[in-house]
């Protein structure tokens, strides 16, 4: 049992070093940083030609590190565009079961991916996390996860045993919404209440 164990991690290292070896040559390959020819294979719309996320992340960094911010900003719409389809998927399909108000789903799905590309955004240019570069997949997943538990824990609908007690800090959806319907008074008069933001 454990030979098979140990050879199964030997397989997994063997496969990540190819990994590793074919990204770095992928990287290594393109053309010089800013080129046209560099801008048009960054930028290539077919994805059997575009180069692998991991390459583009690198690509992120290096516009980082020569201090380019319009290239950076270039590089990462072409990482937001590319995972755009996917990121928005998964935003519908977890909050699917979600019970929700009419008209509020969408709403819900557009503020997780928002913040689901904030977050994204904010990892691809934090150059000490490396390991987008070589499995960028499962670092997504990674922080799909956290965005999901951070945005449901802020809409007040995030329930566990260890939080199931904790107040939430933002105002449910259907009490905001019930504030701004005017009230009818019994003389027959319909108020709208002036709430100012605290």
């Amino acid at each position: 049992m454990e030979q098979e164990r140990s050879q199964l991690d030997e397989d997994i290292d063997d496969d990540l070093d190819k990994r590793r070896i074919t990204l770095a040559d992928i990287y290594k390959a393109l053309p010089a940083y800013g080129s046209v020819e560099f801008w048009s294979i960054i930028e290539e719309p077919d994805l059997k030609l575009a180069v692998p996320l991991e390459v583009l992340v690198k690509c992120t960094r290096a516009a980082i590190a020569c201090r380019d911010d319009v290239g950076r900003n270039r590089i990462i719409t072409v990482i937001i565009r590319r995972t755009q389809t996917s990121n928005e998927y998964w935003a519908y399909r977890v909050l699917g079961n979600v019970r929700v108000q009419p008209g509020e789903r969408s709403l819900l799905v557009h503020d997780l991916y928002a913040d689901l590309c904030e977050r994204l955004i904010r990892a691809l240019m934090d150059t000490k996390r490396q390991f987008w570069e070589e499995s960028f997949q499962h670092c997504l997943q990674f922080e799909r996860k956290h965005v999901y538990q951070a945005f449901m824990t802020r809409e007040g609908r995030w329930h566990n045993q260890h939080e199931a007690d904790a107040p939430t800090r933002r105002i449910p959806r259907k009490h905001i919404e019930s504030l701004d319907q005017p009230v009818l008074h019994a003389n027959g008069e319909m108020w709208e209440l002036d709430i100012e933001d605290g």
